[in-house]
């Protein structure tokens, strides 16, 4: 995510860390342990506030932690918050992701999407009946990437304009976590306040990405005011599909790695 453009840089060896990540109820979350998390996540937003960052924490209910392997070091996190709502009559069960944030030098690691794959598998097999979304919302595309890389049915998304029942789906979960911040007309959760922006450096988007990249034009023209802290919000079924097609792409991206360092060895 952190890049500079002073030009070429000798490439330096970096000794490979493990992580390993866990679910944690917050109402076990240690003060030190909070603290470490705000002064992570204050490295990558403008704007924030320790007391901010404590008060919507403390409104979800788990938290995916992500340490250093050897020194406990904490590397990551991701808030979670698990409701039912009813919709038109309907329960609906749907999982909330807030503040997610990796270390800058850790990105690539698949300790958090393992342990979130863990999180939904859970709540798939503990409602085999009722319909399970992801719902999240989005300031920088790699936000979205994740949805729209690794669901299957998912929305907004590039290739389609979104059914009418799926969007009443995605508007009512907005405007019940929401309220007036969310703007069904455009998709957009925008706070008065505009606070919580990403940093200058992070996840920049350049032309060239746009040009290039269809899923992240796409992402531009939805949320234009990204920049400012606005909010996409988007929709992921987690469907009995999901949790066979997940896997095998996560194992075929290692696999695909792999072959890749094996032939493109510097000489």
């Amino acid at each position: 995510m952190l890049h500079s453009n002073c030009g070429p840089r000798k490439k330096m060896s970096r000794k490979k860390v493990t992580l390993v990540s866990r679910t944690v109820d917050v109402t076990g979350l240690t003060m030190s342990l909070i603290e470490s998390a705000f002064k992570l996540y204050q490295q990558y937003y403008d704007d924030v506030s320790f007391e901010k960052f404590h008060s919507d924490l403390s409104q979800k209910q788990k938290v995916i932690v992500i340490f250093e392997k050897s020194t406990g070091i904490l590397r990551g996190f991701s808030a979670l918050l698990i409701k039912n709502l009813e919709i038109d009559g309907k329960k609906v069960r749907v999982i909330y992701s807030g503040d997610t944030i990796i270390d800058e030098a850790h990105r690539g690691s698949r300790a958090l999407t393992s342990e979130f794959f863990k999180n939904i598998v859970l709540e798939r097999i503990k409602n085999p009946l009722t319909p399970v979304w992801w719902f999240l919302i989005s300031k920088g595309y790699k936000t979205y990437l994740l949805l729209a890389n690794n669901y299957n049915h998912y929305y907004p998304r590039v290739e389609v304009i979104t059914p009418k029942f799926y969007q009443d789906l995605l508007d009512k979960i907005s405007l019940s976590f929401f309220g007036e911040n969310y703007d069904p007309s455009t998709g957009i959760i925008s706070f008065s306040n505009k606070s919580e922006k990403l940093k200058d450096f992070t996840a920049p988007i350049t032309e060239g990405m746009i040009s290039k990249y269809p899923k992240i034009k796409f992402f531009v023209e939805k949320n234009p005011s990204w920049q400012e802290g606005d909010e996409l919000a988007c929709i992921g079924e987690v469907n009995w599909s999901l949790l066979l097609t997940y896997p095998y792409k996560v194992i075929k991206k290692i696999v695909f790695k792999g072959f890749s360092g094996i032939f493109s060895t510097t000489h």
